[in-house]
């Protein structure tokens, strides 16, 4: 009867949120590429995630995520480098931004790819990144951005004929610039992350198709 009691009790009881649970995502874009947000109390930017399904395979997705020289001339990127192998399958990478208005941007991460796709494309390609842990001297004139978190997540679509591909963003670009229009940029961007690799995907795999003919 005690218990009884006791559970009566508790399942009348109102739910108490978990505080360290994070705050549940809310979709704030929606068509092809899906955009969700959430942002803890007290945190100066929102977490953001966009995902797509792609009209090419998953490793083709794949190359282009591994391709340096693909990152190193995307929009807006001044300067990318390597800076170390730390493991078979963990990197060190500089990154400067070179941004309209504002003063150029760097950061340092520390990237690990967690799973990789099987050679059949089966599988999920997952690669996360975080902060470099050591500190480096900073660069006259540019900011150094010390919030920057996320990950790739690229798997087979049901089919298996179509790439699922998620962005995971956690990026604060510091400086002057409110919390307001850093949110707003993050979550402007993302799309067009995604579709831009869509593209490149595409365009490599019509030059294949070029070089067969």
């Amino acid at each position: 009867m005690i218990a009884w009691l006791l559970c009566a009790a508790l399942a009348s009881a109102p739910v108490q949120p978990d505080a360290g649970a994070p705050p549940p995502w809310k979709k704030v874009a929606d068509g092809r590429v899906q955009v969700f947000s959430r942002r803890a109390p007290g945190v100066r930017v929102a977490e953001l995630k966009a995902q797509m399904i792609m009209a090419v395979t998953p490793l083709e997705v794949r190359a282009v995520l591994l391709d340096d020289d693909y990152t190193r001339h995307a929009p807006y990127v001044g300067e990318y480098t390597v800076v170390k192998t730390l493991k078979p399958n963990e990197w060190i990478h500089y990154t400067r931004l070179a941004l309209p208005v504002v003063s150029d941007r760097d950061y340092y991460i520390d990237i690990t790819r967690v799973r990789d796709l099987a050679p059949d494309g089966t599988g999920e390609y997952l690669a996360t990144w975080v902060p470099w842990s050591v500190p480096r001297p900073e660069k006259d004139g540019v900011v150094r951005v010390t919030t920057n978190a996320g990950h790739w997540l690229v798997k087979a679509t049901p089919d298996g004929a179509h790439a699922f591909v998620e962005y995971y963003l956690s990026f604060d670009s510091g400086g002057w610039l409110p919390a307001w229009v850093v949110n707003r940029g993050n979550k402007s961007v993302l799309p067009d992350v995604l579709g831009a690799l869509e593209k490149e995907a595409l365009r490599r795999r019509a030059g294949r198709a070029e070089a067969k003919k």
